[in-house]
């Protein structure tokens, strides 16, 4: 469980952060294809190093609750 204090980094490997084209960074400028929960553009060792770098800010973290996938087939 995640306090206030310690929100859950963001799930890198959930599809829902890609998007389809580039657009820049919101860190560095540079054309990226990640964006967080808060649909800003980041790469994410640009979001690692800031969240490492800020760490009482809560900027690129996971949402309070999970989203549902439509095919939950079974697989995680």
């Amino acid at each position: 469980m995640t306090t206030p204090e310690q929100p859950t980094l963001l799930n890198w490997g959930d599809r829902t952060h890609f998007r389809s084209t580039p657009a820049p960074c919101a860190l560095c400028r540079k054309p990226a294809m990640l964006r967080s929960h808060a649909g800003e553009v980041v790469h994410k060792v640009c979001a690692e190093a800031w969240n490492a770098g800020h760490p009482r800010e809560v900027r690129f973290v996971s949402d309070d609750r999970p989203r549902r996938r439509k095919d939950a087939g079974g697989h995680a």
